[in-house]
């Protein structure tokens, strides 16, 4: 909740230490301008859903990304 609420109280640092990290993990030069575009479509929550972590996975294997299939059942725990 506190990270959460921090990356709304302030968007441009988080922006910044996004694209950062994003470079790090991927050694791709991320233009601020479209960070911050993606950024109006995302919407960060503490909420988390099965649902949509399962879908990612599955959208991911469909590009390509994942070899095999994945079981996200016990990915997370929920109490």
């Amino acid at each position: 909740m506190q990270l959460t609420r921090w990356i709304h109280q302030n968007e441009a640092g988080a922006q910044r230490l996004l694209i950062q990290e994003l470079k790090a993990e991927t050694r791709t030069d991320f233009a601020p301008e479209a960070v911050a575009r993606a950024w109006k479509r995302t919407q960060l929550t503490n909420e988390i859903s099965r649902d949509l972590i399962a879908k990612s996975v599955r959208d991911a294997s469909e590009a390509g990304f994942l070899k095999g299939s994945t079981d996200t059942s016990r990915l997370m725990e929920i109490p």
